[in-house]
């Protein structure tokens, strides 16, 4: 009897043992067969592909479902570990003294802890497995708008690249694209008498002495090595199509941070859509940043993106949409000026005199004294927005960064070239803000405001956000919001992350768009726009005075509200007695709140697909700064304490997640006196 016993657990050791080894193998086995190859399948979307072959529904991945499989799996064998471990345990028990179930009982105690350890074991590599190789499957091959195949995609926003267009998996993109991309850092350009010539961006590299901007080309089938970046054909097959590479003229200025390629000839074709691929070479031979003197690799590998150029030709200009001082408006000095686009612009056409810092094709003219105005312009937006503030030191900010203001009690003529219409295809000249525009001047926008003497000095404060504080449920794709009570000066994915236990989530990438909402009451609004000729020979077309307009007269969109002269077009204040010439469609604010502006930022974070059942932190920085230059800081947002000793400060919703407002003795409610808010402080300039 006690031999048989002992055969007895020598064999189910042996075999538990082979057992849960066999299974712990053939899971992993299965989990690295199917992850390992996740960064390539990431150039097509292979997992739902199957997914509906195998008719498990439109969306989804095959690859999901191996996973959940192999999660059940592992779960089920912890279940029989632990049931062994019982069953152990019950022999003990009921062994009644007997040496034989005694010992009997340990080994099966022992056989049942081994494969627990091995499961758990398992279980843990297979979670970190699927944790790491996931990033190939949801940031591979897309995700939320914009996201598409794409290889090392956290390059774009949690790396050096901050934006690029056209945008990943863009569809109908027109056959005169000009492919744009910005760095967070200065990228190395230089001449090919350099000994690192062969890491420049831009190949056959020269400057112009005058502007500062580089210019030279990208040639497909250079002599090694490559070029840094490349612009492909891919067929059908998600395949890149031999010879396809395209032949680019390219253009950077003075800061080596914003680069242009403009394709020789249209892309594509009349007849079908058309696939390309470009690539930005990283590694110790690719894309390199230049720091000074210093020069150093600024990605580990390749990164990569995809998208389709239509059939047709954009021959329809952008349009002005939004500008902000308005027409007539009077600000405080230090306000910066946005400019807001329909559509994505070719930065490389905002000209700006490296020596004087005075624009080319935006310009700004104050009085008191009277002269250009220089300073700093910047795009944003996917390149929509273009931003301006002067370089006229007058106060610091709560992040102790320096303000800038223009000349107090002044007049700002403010002027936006038009381009010329070229012929399709072609790159543009330095002087041209827009693809497509009618032979300047007659389309150029010109707009006049006011300053006063004060400086806005408070910053900004989030309104909403969306999705809402500890909600659950939330989509696997939709971006992040935080809507502010003004407009943004600076916003990217530096000032806005997301982080996944602590660690930041990648790729990330920032837009900030404008609503035009009135800031109390909510109602839908729109600025007025420029002011038009009403008759003579420029009839319709922008001004800012009436001689401008050939025997017409320069009139605004604005209407008086009130007064006298109630529903008379007007340009300011003056022409409005009694009442006020608006800025926008917005009523006048409630008795007791502030200012009712047309116009607020939300700050859009967009991102890869999310982790189900996976906890995100989305944080927005102090480095996020308003139109008035002024930071996030303190940060305030759209709840506040009231009441108690932390009366006045942010809170969270709901109150379990933030007890500083009830231990306090107060109640976090919503901050609605934020809305429109704009204090200003005077300063003696």
């Amino acid at each position: 009897m006690p031999r048989y016993f002992k055969k007895f657990s020598d064999k189910n050791k042996k075999a538990a043992s082979f057992f849960f080894g066999a299974l712990f193998s053939l899971a992993l086995f299965f989990v690295l067969s199917v992850l390992i190859s996740f960064p390539v399948l990431a150039q097509v979307d292979y997992g739902t592909t199957l997914g509906s072959e195998f008719g498990l529904g439109t969306g989804t991945d095959v690859r999901m479902v191996i996973i959940n499989i192999i999660k059940v799996l592992l779960t089920f064998l912890g279940l029989v570990a632990v049931t062994i471990v019982l069953y152990g345990g019950y022999l003990w028990m009921t062994a009644a003294g007997n040496e034989q179930r005694i010992e009997l009982a340990k080994q099966v105690l022992k056989n049942g802890l081994i494969g627990l350890v091995i499961i758990l074991a398992a279980y843990a590599i297979v979670a970190f497995i699927i944790s790491y190789f996931l990033g190939a499957i949801n940031r591979g091959g897309g995700g939320g708008p914009g996201p598409g195949p794409c290889t090392n995609c956290s390059a774009l926003g949690g790396g050096i690249i901050e934006d690029h267009y056209p945008d990943r998996n863009q569809r109908g993109v027109p056959r005169n694209v000009h492919i744009s991309i910005t760095f967070k850092e200065p990228i190395l350009v230089v001449p090919n008498s350099d000994t690192d010539a062969a890491k420049s961006l831009i190949m056959n590299a020269t400057q112009d002495p005058g502007t500062g901007i580089w210019s030279g080309d990208i040639v497909p089938n250079y002599p090694p090595p490559p070029p840094i970046f490349l612009l492909e054909k891919v067929d059908d097959n998600n395949r890149v199509e031999p010879n396809s590479q395209v032949q680019m003229a390219a253009m950077t200025n003075a800061q080596k941070k914003t680069f242009t390629f403009y394709p020789v000839g249209l892309l594509g074709n009349a007849d079908k859509e058309t696939h390309y691929r470009a690539t930005v070479k990283g590694g110790a031979n690719g894309l390199t940043k230049e720091l000074g003197a210093q020069r150093t690799s600024a990605m580990g590998g390749d990164y990569t993106w995809d998208f389709w150029v239509s059939t047709e030709i954009d021959t329809t200009p952008p349009q002005i949409v939004d500008v902000v001082p308005g027409q007539g408006e009077t600000v405080a000095r230090n306000t910066s000026v946005i400019v807001t686009f329909s559509e994505a612009i070719d930065p490389m056409s905002l000209v700006v005199d490296p020596a004087t810092n005075v624009g080319e094709t935006i310009t700004f003219n104050q009085t008191n004294p009277v002269g250009a105005v220089a300073g700093v312009y910047d795009i944003i937006n996917g390149y929509r927005t273009v931003t301006f503030h002067t370089n006229t030191k007058c106060g610091v900010n709560s992040c102790g960064q320096d303000i800038f203001c223009f000349n107090s009690n002044a007049t700002v003529d403010s002027l936006v070239k038009s381009a010329t219409l070229l012929s399709a295809g072609l790159p543009l000249p330095k002087a041209s803000l827009t693809i497509a525009v009618a032979e300047p001047p007659d389309d150029n926008y010109p707009w006049t405001f006011n300053t006063d003497d004060t400086i806005v000095k408070n910053g900004p404060k989030i309104v909403d956000i969306k999705p809402t504080n500890e909600e659950a449920g939330v989509s696997l794709v939709d971006p992040a919001k935080g809507t502010f009570n003004r407009r943004l000066l600076r916003f990217t994915t530096d000032d806005f992350r997301f982080y996944e236990n602590a660690t930041r989530f990648n790729p990330i990438w920032a837009r900030q768009s404008i609503t035009y909402q009135c800031g109390v009451s909510g109602e839908v609004c729109m600025p007025y726009k420029r002011s038009v000729c009403f008759g003579g020979g420029r009839d319709g077309q922008g001004c800012s005075a009436d001689s401008d307009c050939s025997g017409g007269a320069c009139r605004s969109e604005r209407k008086c509200d009130g007064g006298s002269n109630v529903g008379a077009y007007c340009q300011n204040n003056s022409d409005c007695p009694g009442s006020v010439c608006p800025v926008s469609s917005c009523s006048a604010p409630p008795p007791g709140e502030e200012r009712n502006d047309c116009g607020r930022s939300i700050a859009e974070l967009n991102h890869d697909t999310f982790i189900e059942d996976k906890l995100y932190e989305p944080r927005i920085g102090s480095t996020v700064l308003d139109i008035y230059q002024n930071c996030f800081q303190p940060s305030y947002g759209p709840y506040i304490c009231q009441g108690g000793s932390n009366d006045g400060q942010s809170c969270s919703v709901p109150p379990s997640s933030d007890t500083a407002c009830t231990s306090g003795g107060g109640s976090c409610v919503p901050s609605v006196n934020n809305l429109g808010e704009t204090v200003k402080d005077v300063d003696t300039p």
